[in-house]
């Protein structure tokens, strides 16, 4: 293991994916679902994170290159889920939680995958910067410490969402609510910037 490169990819890594980021929207996504439901969907999210940004480092230039995708047309299509998750959180009704809505059906909703693991943690950034670091590991101890990098990445993630539970106690239901409708529109916001930032990129827009 290749200590020095560990550390540099790690904080990389970390920094891209950025987990706090994701927590708003978390507490709004899993508002009035049991702590057994938030545990899942944590654990599964950090699962996912780990294989996607590992399937991508290893296999992220072939598949790209396969399917004749870029980074850009990545980022835009990202940028669209996002904007429809933001979508969701704003015109969505929590007060349905309680009443409308089957607490069996509230529980078998799955958000580990989209919108969770992607696009919000390993998006577009994180998987063009995984794929970079693995175009520079040149002996198998660097390999081994991207993945371990990945991994470490994936088990902070982990950590991060459980412990928005907490901010949840604190907030309330009123709380969660207003959180939602304000954590729509930045998710939202976020979304347009990357469809408008891949945009860019894929036109050379200054």
């Amino acid at each position: 293991m290749d200590i020095s490169f560990f550390i540099m990819a790690f904080t990389a890594i970390f920094s891209i994916v950025n987990p706090f980021n994701v927590v708003p929207s978390f507490i709004a996504l899993s508002a009035g679902k049991s702590n057994e439901w938030q545990f899942k969907m944590s654990y599964k999210a950090s699962i996912n994170v780990f294989l996607i940004l590992l399937i991508f480092a290893f296999f992220g230039t072939t598949i790209l290159n396969f399917f004749n995708i870029t980074v850009h047309g990545m980022r835009i299509a990202g940028g669209i889920m996002i904007c429809l998750n933001g979508l969701n959180m704003l015109t969505s009704k929590t007060e349905k939680s309680n009443s409308d809505v089957n607490p069996e059906d509230a529980e078998k909703m799955d958000i580990s995958f989209t919108p969770l693991a992607m696009p919000m943690l390993s998006g577009p950034g994180s998987i063009s910067l995984v794929i970079g670091l693995f175009s520079k590991t040149s002996e198998w101890k660097q390999v081994t410490s991207l993945i371990l990098a990945i991994a470490a990445t994936a088990f902070a993630c982990f950590l991060v969402l459980r412990s928005s539970k907490y901010y949840e106690k604190l907030l309330g239901k009123s709380g969660i609510t207003a959180m939602t409708k304000i954590t729509g529109f930045l998710v939202l916001s976020i979304g347009v910037e990357f469809i408008i930032n891949g945009i860019r990129g894929e036109f050379n827009i200054n």
